[in-house]
C-alpha cells in the first residue's frame, strides 16, 4: 500500500493502491455533483533575494 506520492515520479497513486489511513483518501473533496475536486497543493515563488515553496491547506 501506497500512501503519497513519489520522491521519483511526483505522481499520486491510484485510489485503489492506498491505505485507508491515507490523508488524501481521508479527505476528499466532493462538489455538488458528487466530482472530486483538486485542492491547490503548492506554490513556487521567488524574488531577488528568496526563493521556496509554499504549501497550501
Amino acid at each position: 500500500m501506497y500512501n503519497g506520492r513519489t520522491k521519483h515520479t511526483n505522481q499520486e497513486p491510484p485510489s485503489s493502491k492506498k491505505s485507508a489511513q491515507a490523508h488524501t483518501k481521508r479527505t476528499s473533496l466532493k462538489d455538488e455533483n458528487e466530482c472530486a475536486m483538486e485542492i491547490l497543493r503548492s506554490i513556487p515563488f521567488a524574488s531577488l533575494t528568496e526563493k521556496g515553496l509554499m504549501f497550501a491547506s
